[in-house]
């Protein structure tokens, strides 16, 4: 571990006037949901009904999840390798503090209630990627979600940034053994090397995508992305969630028995 002194910490007031309310609210319809399942919007909802207060983006880049659930009641970090992202994410206001520094090197000594790692590990070795999730789990938050591509996604360095190329692949199963429950997006013959479209133009993949997301989303080894969610109950009880986006009840809780039938005696 690092210490802090060796980070670039930056805390900024919110310019996105989001603050107004008590309690952000969902940015989508629920029929969105419904008609078009997807494992960030579950997630988002989720953020929302476990009234979690801080939440960590961990390779923020350009864009966040936890952006448009930012309120009185949940302050967001960004952290970021690069300084040019962190700058980016300044001008859009994505969130309340900044750091800048190595994501395999940070203090993860303050707790977080939500913890995000969108296409983050793909970019680690295998064993750096597997500690950084040990890390993160040991701060034991409410919520982490894991986003990354079903197995290795070859993709070298991209506008001179070192931080694009891609050094490992994940698996579904990766994260069941670790008590996530994983969802998936796309259609994974689909797209190729870098993610790019094979073949068919990209209105049309991402027609196709949309269309049979509602499919996917509950087979995620089909699926060409893998959204990995970690929920730590009040109790502080792993739990799996549910198959259904479009209910209220999120968490899977114990099962009752079914009643045996008794046989007739003859």
């Amino acid at each position: 571990m690092v210490s802090a002194a060796k980070l670039e910490v930056d805390s900024t007031v919110s310019r996105s006037g989001i603050t107004a309310g008590q309690k952000a609210k969902l940015p989508y319809s629920r029929w969105v949901q419904v008609l078009c399942p997807s494992p960030r919007r579950h997630f988002q909802k989720l953020v929302l009904q476990s009234n979690a207060t801080t939440g960590l983006d961990i390779g923020c880049g350009e864009h966040s999840l936890l952006s448009p659930l930012r309120s009185r009641c949940f302050r967001t970090t960004g952290v970021d390798a690069s300084p040019e992202r962190i700058e980016n994410a300044k001008e859009h206001d994505l969130h309340d503090e900044y750091i800048c520094g190595s994501i395999t090197e940070l203090p993860l000594d303050r707790p977080f209630d939500v913890v995000v790692l969108s296409h983050v590990i793909e970019h680690l070795e295998r064993e750096e990627g597997q500690r950084l999730l040990g890390a993160v789990e040991a701060m034991n938050p409410k919520l982490v979600l894991v986003e990354t591509p079903n197995g290795f996604l070859e993709q070298p360095v991209h506008r001179d940034d070192p931080y694009q190329r891609h050094l490992s692949g994940w698996f579904p199963h990766d994260f069941e053994g670790r008590g996530y429950t994983v969802f998936g997006s796309g259609v994974r013959w689909l797209c190729g090397p870098k993610g790019e479209a094979r073949c068919l133009p990209e209105v049309l993949v991402r027609f196709i995508n949309r269309s049979l997301q509602r499919y996917y989303f509950r087979r995620p080894r089909s699926a060409f992305i893998v959204t990995a969610i970690r929920f730590v109950d009040e109790d502080d009880n792993l739990c799996q969630l549910q198959a259904m986006p479009d209910n209220n009840t999120s968490v899977l809780r114990e099962r009752p028995r079914p009643k045996m039938r008794r046989r007739p005696a003859w």
